[in-house]
């Protein structure tokens, strides 16, 4: 995380709020130095990694977990309900547990060029809703129901 925090540091003049908010910027560069580290080291970690060290898990809430309290999250979480289930999937494990597209692919069991375009497709649609919002069920202003 230090490193992270430096990085933000010594690269504040790059930060553009027409692209995003602060904290997305600051969860971008977090993550893209954490892949980078790991991707270093040029080895996998064991699937049952998380078993093995969920007894040393603080309990206090982690910086994904009080990031993702804002309203930032809860549009997130909106527009990431309104895309179907494998990219979802695939969007969520890519972002929140740091997995690349090869280890996608092997782990949902599908080519790589799925993978590929799920994310690509998907990222294009949150953004889109997180610049308009999420859809609406219910009726608008004509009393016909939208179907987002």
């Amino acid at each position: 995380m230090q490193d992270a925090y430096v990085n933000v540091w010594r690269n504040a003049v790059a930060f553009d709020p027409a692209k995003g908010t602060a904290m997305t910027w600051l969860i971008t560069l977090a993550r893209y130095r954490a892949l980078s580290l790991r991707r270093k080291a040029g080895r996998e970690v064991p699937a049952d990694i998380e078993a093995q060290f969920a007894s040393l898990a603080d309990p206090a809430p982690g910086p994904l977990a009080e990031a993702m309290r804002g309203s930032e999250a809860a549009a997130l979480r909106a527009c990431l309900d309104e895309l179907e289930g494998q990219p979802r999937e695939a969007i969520l494990l890519a972002y929140f547990r740091g997995l690349t597209h090869q280890e996608l692919a092997r782990h949902m069991s599908v080519p790589l060029g799925t993978v590929k375009s799920w994310i690509r497709r998907s990222l294009s649609r949150l953004k889109g809703c997180l610049d308009h919002g999420p859809a609406q069920e219910g009726p608008t202003q004509n009393g016909k129901a939208q179907n987002g």
